[in-house]
């Protein structure tokens, strides 16, 4: 049997699987019945898998990594040896009416086995299968042991591959993957930063060697957020768009995602001029490529009534809000917990209006949510203590408040500086405490240390500080 046309296959769904923009993967229906004709070729030993979270699991692991062992410069003798060993470790773990993610960990597992006992000879191939295994079980929840298989890959391959950046780099982009699913950021950072020297030294530049170094920028920008070095974030935001832009030009479809990511950075520090110019752009070029009615476009939508409404635009925010409603209405199913973003900028629009109860209301609805996931969900107790700030209900605030302090994610630890002068505030206002002069002072010079000044809420402490000043 012939096995050729099924990496490349399950290569080319890969890639629509990984995109960036969630709009543009394929949806799980279209994922499930392309995967069960590419299984049928095997003399329909796999011949369902019936869960779709499980399809996207088992190929946004596995195989993130196919191409670094089967692109490279490889005898054909290993690569059919890794191929039937690949598929080997499928059949043997998902036989029809299996599924489930026990199953798929047990796949990894038995990749895993089959790999140590079947690629001695080849020791490259070995290591690069061991980071494929160890990210696919740390995305399945076994983190430690995955990261441990994946170091223990990552070493294997610079003993044996040294002179091969791009296949180092390669190497070092899934060990640095592998290390944010551990929750390892700054190792990952160091990782990613290890790859993109290594994809640097690469020679001969073609489209697949252009489409890691951007894979790689990206991971850098996601990790710096993870970190809450939200200014880095912006950096390597642009730096990403640039290099998409040398690549692709600026006209391309490719860039309007980096356009809308770099907008959002951009409204996260303050900077809302730009963010409302980079969004502008992601509007035009989603609109250029003829996805006026896409969700593509209802993000784009999302990111610009962001950015207008901390300028203070707000006709113009209310529009785009509607747009952005409306689209994703007609491409998200009810009830996705995306739309819970939109209930947000509502909410917060309706604040800065003078809404105060409807604000508060509705922001308490979402925060009380148990299905946002743990950032989404944390925005919006954020954005309800700063609500409950704004309309002066101090001891419902001061509640809040802290609850939102005891549960700051590394991402969020920008805030921090805030949420303790914002605590003392409700003190002194709510219950007498003592003027929080020096507060008010560290939790401003620790923003403008880091570069935040531009914040609504570096204003909100300005207001605070002039209150006890008298002016």
């Amino acid at each position: 049997i012939d096995f050729e046309p099924i990496p490349l296959r399950w290569r080319a769904l890969l890639r629509q699987l990984l995109a960036h923009d969630p709009g543009a993967r394929p949806s799980a229906e279209e994922t499930r019945a392309r995967l069960a004709r590419m299984a049928s070729a095997r003399k329909r030993v796999v011949r369902r898998i019936t869960v779709a979270g499980v399809v996207i699991a088992l190929t946004a692991g596995m195989l993130a990594g196919w191409w670094a062992y089967l692109s490279a410069e490889r005898s054909r003798q290993r690569t059919e040896l890794v191929k039937n060993i690949v598929v080997e470790a499928v059949e043997g773990t998902l036989p029809s009416g299996r599924s489930g993610p026990s199953s798929v960990k047990s796949m990894y597992e038995n990749l895993g086995s089959l790999s140590e006992s079947r690629l001695g000879e080849f020791p490259d191939a070995l290591a690069e299968m061991q980071l494929v295994v160890g990210y696919g079980l740390a995305e399945l929840g076994d983190a430690e042991h995955g990261l441990e298989v994946a170091e223990r890959g990552m070493r294997l391959l610079l003993d044996q591959r040294a002179d091969a950046p791009l296949q180092i780099g390669k190497g070092w982009l899934q060990l640095g993957s592998t290390r944010a699913l551990a929750a390892r950021n700054a190792e990952a950072e160091d990782a990613v930063r290890r790859a993109l020297a290594s994809l640097d030294q690469v020679d001969a530049v073609d489209e697949a060697v252009r489409r890691v170094r951007l894979e790689a920028r990206n991971e850098l920008a996601i990790l710096l957020g993870y970190q809450g070095k939200w200014v880095a974030e912006v950096a390597a935001q642009r730096e990403l768009l640039q290099a998409r832009i040398d690549a692709y030009g600026p006209e391309s479809e490719e860039v309007a995602v980096d356009h809308h990511n770099l907008s959002m950075a951009y409204t996260q520090i303050g900077d809302f001029d730009a963010a409302i110019e980079h969004s502008r752009r992601a509007v035009d070029l989603v609109s250029r490529h003829g996805g006026e009615s896409s969700i593509r476009m209802g993000y784009a939508q999302f990111g610009l009534a962001m950015a207008e409404l901390e300028r203070g635009d707000f006709d113009q925010a209310r529009a785009s809000l509607s747009h952005a409603r409306e689209l994703y209405a007609a491409n998200l199913p009810e009830g996705h917990r995306s739309f819970a973003s939109l209930d947000i900028l509502e909410a917060r629009l309706w604040l800065r209006e003078g809404r105060h109860d409807a604000a508060i209301e509705r922001l308490r609805a979402v925060s009380a949510r148990g299905d946002l996931g743990s950032e989404r969900q944390l925005n919006a107790r954020r954005y309800l203590a700063e609500a409950l700030l704004r309309a002066s209900r101090w001891d419902a605030a001061r509640t809040a408040t802290a609850d939102v302090l005891a549960s700051l994610t590394e991402r969020q630890q920008p805030l921090r500086p805030f949420l303790e002068a914002a605590v003392a505030w409700c003190d002194y206002r709510g219950n007498g405490a003592p003027a929080p002069t020096e507060v008010l002072h560290r939790a401003l010079e620790n923003l403008q240390a880091q570069g935040l000044e531009r914040m609504p809420i570096h204003a909100l402490l300005q207001d605070w500080q002039h209150g006890l000043d008298g002016t």
